[in-house]
C-alpha cells in the first residue's frame, strides 16, 4: 500500500510543477515579471494537496487495518489505497485543467493583440464598413442584399 500512496504523492507533486513551469513561462511570454505571490500560491497548493494526499492515505490505512474492505468483500482492493489514488486522479485533472486555462489565456491574448493590430491598420471607419458587409452577405445568403440589385438586369430578364 505505501508504494502506491508514495506514487500518488509523487504525481500530484510532479503535477504541480509542471503548472508553475507552464504559469512561469506564460509570464516569460507575456513580458509580465515573476513575482512572489504567484509562487507563494503555489507553495499553499503544495501544502493544501499534498496534505490532501497524506490525509486520504491516512484514511486508507484506517479502512486496510479495520479489515472493511474484508468485511464489504472486496477482497479485489484489499491493500489498495481507493481513497488516495482518487483524491490523487481529482487533484492531478485540476492541474490539468489550470495548464490549459494558461495556454487559453495566452491564447486569447494574443487573439486581442491581432485584433488591436487589424483595428490600427484598418482604421474604426473601414472596419466597420467591412463589418457591415459581412453581416449583410450573412443575413443575405452570401448574395447581394435585395437593395443592390441593378434594375436594369433585373428587367432584361
Amino acid at each position: 500500500m505505501f508504494p502506491v500512496a508514495t506514487a500518488c504523492f509523487l504525481f500530484v507533486l510532479t503535477a504541480i510543477v509542471v503548472d508553475l513551469i507552464s504559469g512561469i513561462r506564460k509570464a516569460k511570454e507575456s513580458g509580465q515579471k515573476i513575482r512572489s505571490k504567484p509562487l507563494s500560491r503555489t507553495a499553499t497548493k503544495f501544502v493544501t494537496y499534498e496534505g490532501a494526499v497524506i490525509i486520504a492515505a491516512m484514511i486508507d490505512y484506517m479502512l486496510h487495518f479495520s479489515h472493511l474492505f474484508v468485511l464489504m468483500k472486496l477482497h479485489p482492493i484489499v491493500g489498495f489505497p481507493v481513497i488516495t489514488c482518487l483524491m490523487s486522479v481529482f487533484l492531478c485533472i485540476i492541474e490539468i485543467l489550470s495548464v490549459r486555462e494558461t495556454a487559453d489565456e495566452k491564447t486569447r491574448r494574443r487573439s486581442e493583440a491581432i485584433v488591436q493590430a487589424v483595428i490600427k491598420a484598418l482604421g474604426n471607419d473601414n472596419l466597420a464598413e467591412i463589418l457591415r458587409d459581412k453581416v449583410e452577405d450573412t443575413l443575405h445568403g452570401h448574395q447581394a442584399p435585395p437593395q443592390h440589385i441593378n434594375n436594369s438586369t433585373h428587367q432584361q430578364q
